[in-house]
């Protein structure tokens, strides 16, 4: 089971890459690098956010039923 949950972490690591990076590229060619890369960590901060929120919220409603 454990290479399982790491397969699916690293597959879903790979999507997130291929479905921003072309967006990624895109500011480059318009902007600069610097840009990008602050785009990128706006992003990837704002799904970190999201996925922290989701457990504290899974959590929350587990101990609910506890």
């Amino acid at each position: 089971m454990r290479a399982t949950v790491i397969s699916i972490n690293q597959l879903y690591t790979r999507f997130i890459f291929s479905v921003f990076s072309p967006f990624l590229v895109w500011i480059v060619d318009v902007w600069s690098f610097e840009i990008a890369f602050y785009a990128s960590a706006l992003i990837l901060g704002g799904l970190a956010v999201l996925a922290l929120v989701s457990l504290l919220h899974a959590i929350h409603i587990r101990e609910q039923y506890v």
